[in-house]
């Protein structure tokens, strides 16, 4: 997982991101997969993962056990987001998970059971994409793939979906993110999937 979090109106994380609109980029050929042709059912290695990303448009950054991209975007509520968007493998190399890591929750102060039900309700909407707090109390959006066949396209496609959920969604964390430099605090929310 990146060493940083979600934030909202920070001019340093934002200069220092790339624009939504790399998502959208188509590779220009397939990658080489582990030494050999791309080829259906072949699984990416970590290698071919950075690869990969870097065919998409991306610049990813490697974190030594995943690469991380930084992508900005305003939301309809005219809030300049930066989200860390990290691409690694399962430690047996079998899955693909795309992950966000939102915020750090405080273990002392909770958030409160409507947000957390309203975070289990959008699970229902995001189809493979969910939230998560992790042992270490942070809220995470991740989704996960199958590492077979996971062709450039297919990974764009995936980083893509991933990432409107996570803008459709900010409804819901933005006031555990605040949005005024990436403390706690700040705006109201609601349920977007309601």
């Amino acid at each position: 997982m990146p060493n940083s979090t979600t934030s909202a109106n920070n001019t340093r994380d934002l200069d220092n991101a790339q624009p939504e609109s790399v998502l959208d980029s188509k590779p220009s050929r397939d990658v080489d997969l582990n030494g050999g042709e791309a080829q259906g059912g072949q699984p990416l290695s970590y290698q071919s993962l950075g690869e990969t990303l870097t065919k998409l448009g991306l610049t990813p950054e490697d974190d030594k056990d995943c690469w991380v991209m930084k992508v900005k975007a305003t939301t309809d509520d005219q809030i300049s987001w930066t989200f860390p968007i990290a691409v690694s493998l399962s430690p047996d190399q079998s899955v693909v998970w795309i992950t966000c890591p939102i915020i750090q929750i405080d273990k002392n102060g909770a958030p409160n059971s409507q947000l957390l039900a309203d975070l289990l309700s959008a699970n229902y909407h995001l189809g493979v994409s969910f939230f998560v707090i992790d042992p270490k109390h942070f809220l995470i959006l991740q989704q996960p793939t199958a590492n077979a066949g996971v062709t450039p396209q297919l990974l764009g496609s995936n980083l893509k979906s991933f990432f409107v959920g996570l803008k459709q969604s900010e409804p819901l964390y933005k006031s555990l993110v605040g949005t005024s430099g990436g403390g706690q605090g700040g705006g109201g929310g609601g349920n977007p999937f309601q």
